[in-house]
């Protein structure tokens, strides 16, 4: 089936560029967001706002790019 060649083609190429998929791959934690002042749902919130611009490669995966985008 076409469609499964290419999903599978799809996650082997995010996997071979180590490309960030999943807050696990984040180069921020939830600790990181806490120490920087966020609290609650907040941490939860921003991890995904930090998840969402590394997808859409607007902000790049490293912690203080990440906060800066963040704050």
């Amino acid at each position: 089936d076409d469609i499964v060649k290419y999903v599978i083609y799809y996650f082997k190429e995010i996997e071979d560029n180590n490309e960030c998929c999943t807050i696990k791959d984040l180069d921020i934690t939830g600790n990181d967001l806490l120490n920087a002042g966020f609290s609650g749902e907040k941490i939860g919130e921003a991890l995904e706002k930090a998840l969402d611009a590394v997808i859409e490669e607007k902000a790049p995966n490293k912690k203080t790019d990440l906060l800066t985008y963040l704050l």
